[in-house]
């Protein structure tokens, strides 16, 4: 799948600048706060540590293939020393007090695969969690493009409405003048007020917005919630919405979700292999030095090499019921992928409808911001004229602002369906994110690439 990096200037066409919208804000790329949220975040040292966990696994599987070295001491008293029966009286073998130590080496010679699948199965393991810690990387990576896009759209809010705000005021103005010159009665002047008062009030309200999303994000980058943050420099738009069958394809191998099913389904066919083996004999090879305090004794050391086998003949059943426990667990697994096959499709298609539907509305609205702001500099140009109400003035305003206020719904949520589609596909959001792919800019007046 392809796509294109857009560096979105925040700065309004109409007149106002995302960074007034919160005083001495920091300003945040959504490269740096990809890199910290995907490296030191919470999820992600999670992730980490039961990774490391996972590969200790292995370890202890292949700990059965090297060599067990074992080493003994100990010091013994008797009651009674140790004695022999002859036929003419006894005669004493032992010690009452001895001292013995030494040293066995014991390795395995073969288990008929049986440690060899368990290997197996450790390093599938350690595989399936390897991608975890991707799915987990790229989860938390599209949480936080998802939040960052969330802030930039409350951020554009909070100017939308200072916009309206201020012409909110200018029409309070112009009835002002009018009523000052006889022209309108003291009760447009009043409306004009009222209508001016709710803007305010509204102003306030995404204000307050606009500060919560802030706080996700902060949150999200482990920063102090109250931290002033403002989102900069920052677009990401996909040429057209990609085919549907392509992105489910390539879906089916990139999503790590499958990946991990795949690699604990293998994991868990070694377990089996590895279960069925317990029913044949386990050779090892074994040696070492030993020594016992017996004054009674020829050679108290000695060097011992053993050659040996060991065969659990019936376990009373216990094996066979494993095996069928691991075959119903497998069974369990495959029908698991079946199903994350299907709402991985039923996700990408979700997406990319969210996608397409966005790209719609934002056509729509761009043309409805165009015919508000014409019908809005009309009725002003009438209202000064005598020639209509200031009702006609306030709904031509109230108009404006609802199609702008689409207009950028539209193309945020344009943004975020984006985000999703390429997660859903499968796709490196990191990599997305922070620089591959070709750059063009975005006109933040008409939401056109230039």
């Amino acid at each position: 799948m392809t796509g294109r990096i857009a560096n979105l200037s925040l700065s309004l066409g109409l007149g106002l600048s995302l960074s007034l919208s919160v005083a001495h804000a920091d300003p945040l790329t959504v490269q740096e706060g990809l890199s910290v949220t995907t490296s030191q975040g919470y999820d992600m040292r999670i992730a980490m540590a039961r990774e490391a966990a996972a590969a200790r696994s292995e370890d202890q599987a292949l700990a059965r293939i090297r060599p067990q070295v074992n080493a003994y001491a100990d010091h013994t008293w008797l009651q009674y020393q140790p004695e022999a029966i002859f036929p003419g009286g006894t005669a004493p073998l032992g010690d009452d007090s001895f001292l013995r130590y030494g040293v066995t080496v014991r390795q395995l010679i073969t288990d008929f695969g049986r440690t060899r699948s368990g290997i197996e199965a450790a390093r599938a393991g350690g595989r399936a969690q390897s991608v975890e810690t991707v799915r987990t990387l790229n989860t938390v990576a599209l949480d936080f493009v998802i939040s960052y896009i969330s802030l930039l759209q409350a951020q554009k809010s909070v100017n939308l409405a200072d916009l309206e705000v201020k012409r909110f005021d200018s029409h309070v103005s112009d009835a002002r003048a009018l009523h000052l010159a006889g022209e309108v009665t003291l009760n447009d002047v009043l409306a004009a007020e009222v209508v001016l008062a709710d803007a305010r009030l509204r102003r306030i309200t995404v204000g307050d917005e606009r500060n919560l999303a802030a706080s996700r994000l902060n949150y999200l980058m482990l920063r102090p919630l109250e931290t002033p943050t403002d989102a900069v420099d920052f677009a990401y738009f996909l040429d057209q919405p990609p085919d549907l069958e392509s992105v489910s394809t390539a879906a089916r191998s990139m999503r790590p979700e499958l990946r991990i099913l795949t690699e604990r389904i293998t994991a868990k066919e070694d377990e089996l292999n590895s279960k069925g083996a317990e029913g044949f004999p386990t050779m090892y090879v074994s040696g070492g030095y030993s020594y016992e305090e017996n004054s009674f004794r020829v050679h108290e050391d000695n060097w011992s090499a053993t050659l040996g086998l060991t065969w659990e003949l019936y376990t009373g059943g216990a094996i066979a019921a494993q095996k069928k426990q691991i075959m119903a667990e497998l069974s369990a697994l495959n029908a698991q992928r079946e199903q994350l096959l299907e709402l991985v499709n039923l996700e990408i298609r979700d997406s990319h409808r969210l996608l397409t539907g966005a790209v719609e509305r934002t056509l729509v609205t761009q043309k409805a911001v165009t015919q508000a702001e014409e019908s809005l500099r009309l009725q002003r140009s009438r209202y000064t004229e005598g020639e209509a109400t200031a009702t006609e003035v306030t709904d031509a305003v109230t108009s404006l602002a609802r199609a702008e206020n689409n207009y950028w719904t539209s193309v945020y949520e344009r943004l975020k369906a984006e985000a999703r589609l390429l997660y859903a596909s499968g796709n490196d959001l990191v990599a997305v994110y922070t620089g591959s792919g070709s750059t063009h800019s975005l006109d933040t007046e008409t939401g056109e690439e230039k």
